[in-house]
C-alpha cells in the first residue's frame, strides 16, 4: 500500500494555464507515483474537468460551491462585511477559509478518514489544520506566495485612508504569519521567503524550497539567433493583471522609447491572453507594437523574438514564465526583483535596476550573437539542472515518501 496524501485546494487543476494551477497539476503528478492521493476542491459537476483530475488523483472529493444562489450570496455578503472589518482580511480569505473549507464542512465530508500527509493549498483554510492534527496526521501548507506582500501591492491604489490601509496590512501579515505556525511543515517557492517564514515559525518546523518546475518535453529549445530585421522584443505573461499590465506599459513607455531611438524598426510584442485596453490602444497607433492574444502553441512565437524583456517590480513568489522562456532558450533581460529569492544562476540572464540599464542590455542581445547565444545556452542548461519536473516536484515528493518509510522503520 502507498502511503496516504490529501491536497485541500480551491484551484483546480483540470486544464492548467495559470502558474497556481500548473503547480497543483504538477504536484498531483509527482506525488501519486509515490502515494495513494485524494484531492479535495470546489467544482460545479462538469464531466470533463472530474475525468481530468481523476487522471491525477486515485480519488477525488469534488465539493459544489455554496455561493450559488442570489439569497445565500446575500447571507455571506453581510457575515463577510463583519469578517473584513474585525480581521483586515480579504473576500477569498473568507469564502474558502470560513465558508468552503470551512472545519465544520471538512470534518462532515471526510469523517473517519486518515491520511499520512495532508497538503493545504494556500494558507487560507488553516483553521481546519487541527481536525487532522487531532488524529495524528501531518499538514503541510504549499504557500504559492507570500500573500500579505501582494496584498500590499494590491491596496496601494485603494481610494482608503491612510490609517485604513496601514491597519489591514498590518492585521494581514499577523493572520498570515500566525496560520504559518499552524503547520508541521511549509513548502516555500522563493528562497527569500524561505528565510523570512523560519524567522517567524519555530525552529523545530522544517521550511522547504521547492521552485515551480516545467516539462521539458513540452518546453523544448527552440531558439535560433536571427540578425535580419524586424527585430522582436517580447513580453510574455497574462495581460489582464495589473502586476503584468504595469510591467507592459513600462516596458512601452519607459524602455522602448530607448531602444527606438537605436532600433527604429525593432517590434514590440505582447505576448499573452486576455489584453487590458490600455495596451490595445497603443497597438492601435504604432504598428511596432504586436499583441498575439491567446495562442494555442505559445512556445513557437516565443521561441521567433531576440529577447524577452521583463521589468517586474515585487522581490516575492516566482515567475514561472522566466523558466519557460529559459527553457525556450530567448534571451531575457530583467530587473533584479523579477528574479529574487529563484535561485536562478548567474550567466543566463540579464539584470538590471534602471530604464536605461534595461534598454542597453536588449541592445547588446541584439547586437551581439555571441553573448546571446552564449546566454540562450547557460540558460536552457540550468533549467535542465534545477527547474524540470524531476528536479522539483518529482524530487519534493519522493523524499516525502522516504521520510515516512524511515518513520515506519523507527516505529
Amino acid at each position: 500500500m502507498k502511503p496516504r496524501l490529501l491536497f485541500i485546494s480551491h484551484v483546480n487543476p483540470a486544464h492548467p494555464r495559470s502558474g497556481q494551477q500548473q503547480r497543483v497539476y504538477y504536484s498531483l503528478k509527482a506525488a501519486k507515483r509515490f502515494f495513494q492521493i485524494t484531492f479535495l476542491t470546489l467544482s460545479s459537476g462538469n464531466p470533463e474537468d472530474l475525468e481530468q483530475l481523476r487522471e491525477l488523483c486515485d480519488d477525488v472529493i469534488a465539493l459544489p460551491p455554496l455561493l450559488l444562489d442570489y439569497r445565500t450570496k446575500l447571507v455571506y455578503a453581510l457575515q463577510y462585511i463583519c469578517f473584513a472589518l474585525r480581521t483586515g482580511l480579504k473576500k477569498s480569505n473568507f469564502i474558502i477559509g470560513e465558508v468552503e473549507f470551512s472545519p465544520k464542512r471538512l470534518e462532515s465530508v471526510l469523517k473517519d478518514r486518515n491520511f499520512d500527509y495532508v497538503i493545504f493549498e494556500y494558507w487560507y483554510a488553516y483553521k481546519s489544520v487541527s481536525l487532522f492534527q487531532s488524529h495524528g496526521m501531518s499538514c503541510i501548507l504549499d504557500m504559492h506566495d507570500t500573500l500579505w506582500k501582494a496584498f500590499e501591492q494590491q491596496i496601494k491604489t485603494k481610494p482608503f485612508p491612510l490609517f485604513y490601509k496601514e491597519r489591514i496590512k498590518r492585521l494581514y501579515r499577523q493572520y498570515e504569519q500566525h496560520a504559518w505556525k499552524s503547520f508541521d511543515r511549509i513548502i516555500a517557492l522563493n528562497k527569500i521567503e524561505q528565510n523570512m517564514v523560519k524567522g517567524v515559525i519555530s525552529t523545530n518546523v522544517m521550511v522547504d524550497f521547492l521552485p515551480m518546475g516545467i516539462d521539458l518535453s513540452v518546453w523544448e529549445y527552440l531558439w535560433i539567433y536571427n540578425d535580419s530585421a524586424p527585430y522582436r522584443v517580447g513580453f510574455y505573461g497574462g495581460l489582464s493583471s495589473k502586476v503584468n499590465i504595469d510591467s507592459a506599459l513600462r516596458c512601452l513607455e519607459k524602455i522602448m522609447p530607448i531602444i527606438w531611438e537605436k532600433k527604429p524598426g525593432a517590434e514590440f510584442w505582447l505576448i499573452g491572453n486576455h489584453p487590458a485596453d490600455a495596451l490595445l490602444q497603443r497597438a492601435k497607433t504604432d504598428s511596432r507594437i504586436k499583441i498575439t492574444g491567446y495562442v494555442e502553441k505559445v512556445q513557437k512565437v516565443i521561441a521567433k523574438m531576440g529577447v524577452i524583456l521583463c521589468p517586474w517590480e515585487g522581490v516575492f513568489g516566482f515567475r514561472s514564465r522566466i523558466i519557460e522562456v529559459m527553457a525556450i532558450g530567448v534571451p531575457l533581460v530583467v530587473s533584479y526583483d523579477a528574479i529574487a529569492g529563484m535561485g536562478i544562476a548567474e550567466g543566463g540572464i540579464e539584470v538590471g535596476r534602471t530604464n536605461d540599464e534595461l534598454a542597453n542590455h536588449v541592445l547588446g542581445l541584439l547586437d551581439n550573437k555571441g553573448l546571446a547565444c552564449q546566454l540562450s545556452l547557460n540558460a536552457r542548461s540550468d533549467v535542465e539542472k534545477n527547474y524540470s519536473f524531476e528536479d522539483t516536484y518529482l524530487k519534493y515528493f519522493n523524499r516525502l515518501q522516504k521520510r515516512i518509510d524511515e518513520r515506519s522503520k523507527n516505529d
